[in-house]
């Protein structure tokens, strides 16, 4: 294991507490510089990652990592199982916060972004299920705001778009019989 990923495993555990994160909060940028540029489900990138996690669970730094969304999303296509989920849970965090929701909803996806396929496990299908009822929730509170226009390639045309294969994927996964998935995919629903 290499200084580096050491360090930031340090940092990760550091990150666990609030108080410490208000010390941390300078290191985020490099931070967030740092995994982008590291070799694609490297320990590096994980170790990144997981800080990224512990630091985006209070809304404090989500400004921080605005510019960093497209390569979150990114992630979600090109990463291994424990990369998209360590970005995923980012993005969930990242969805808590009302005020993001259109930095959410305007950046661009990745070709080949896929919300759901038949691979992808219970616990991921459960988060990229939050992650999109957060965004809706969110989007239903600012309803009454500023209307944006967005572009085809970008997260809201994927998941809220007039020709979106995402209401498609909805309706198969209407057969699910597990009741927590059955319960976010009604969040999105209504």
């Amino acid at each position: 294991m290499s200084v580096k990923v050491k360090a930031m495993n340090a940092l990760t555990n550091l990150s666990l507490n609030v108080a410490n994160q208000e010390e941390l909060k300078i290191w985020i940028p490099q931070i967030l510089k740092t995994q982008e540029a590291a070799t694609l489900n490297s320990e590096l990138q994980v170790a990144g990652l997981r800080m990224l996690t512990n630091i985006s669970v209070v809304s404090t730094h989500h400004h921080l990592m605005i510019n960093y969304i497209p390569h979150f999303l990114k992630l979600l296509v090109e990463g291994t199982e424990n990369v998209k989920v360590q970005a995923l849970k980012i993005l969930v965090n990242l969805s808590t916060d009302p005020e993001l929701t259109h930095d959410l909803l305007c950046a661009q996806v990745p070709p080949l972004f896929l919300l759901f396929d038949n691979t992808i496990s219970k616990e991921f299908l459960i988060r990229m299920l939050v992650f999109i009822a957060n965004l809706k929730e969110n989007m239903n509170l600012l309803h009454d705001s500023v209307p944006y226009e967005y572009r085809v390639e970008s997260l809201h045309s994927v998941i809220f778009g007039n020709s979106s294969q995402f209401f498609q994927k909805i309706a198969s996964l209407m057969l699910y019989q597990d009741p927590e998935v059955r319960q976010y995919m009604a969040r999105i629903i209504v």
